[in-house]
This record gives C-alpha cells, sequence and structure tokens, in this order.
C-alpha cells in the first residue's frame, strides 16, 4: 500500500492560545461533565438530561477543544 499526502495547511481556522484561564477552564468542564456521568449513573438524572446539561457545559465553560466534541 502507497501511502501519499496531498493534505494542505488550513489557513482559514484561527489559531488559539493555550493560557492558564483557559486550562482553568478546560479543567472545570471535565469535572461538570464527569459530575453529570456520575449522576446519570445514579439515576439520579436521565440520559436526555445530560445531553442538555453537557450542552450547558459547553457554552459555559468553551473548552479549548469544543469544536470537535459536536
Amino acid at each position: 500500500m502507497k501511502i501519499t499526502s496531498n493534505n494542505q495547511i488550513r489557513s482559514d481556522t484561527p489559531s488559539r492560545e493555550f493560557t492558564e484561564e483557559k486550562m482553568q477552564k478546560d479543567f472545570e468542564y471535565e469535572v461538570a461533565q464527569m459530575l453529570t456521568k456520575r449522576l446519570v449513573d445514579n439515576g439520579l438524572i436521565s440520559e436526555d438530561e445530560a445531553v442538555q446539561v453537557s450542552e450547558l457545559n459547553k457554552l459555559n465553560f468553551e473548552p479549548f477543544y469544543k469544536e470537535i466534541l459536536d
């Protein structure tokens, strides 16, 4: 098998700096997501409610990699 690369770097994607503040928001996002999963696992919220909470978490915490979460 021959592998070739015709990939071009996308120049329309703005670069982002990963600051300490953004790292903190990412950490808080991950904690919120873990807590949401625990709520589902313990039967305190439904899967549908967890999806809604996750969407709100993305909006509130703006994780660094949110574009790939959709």
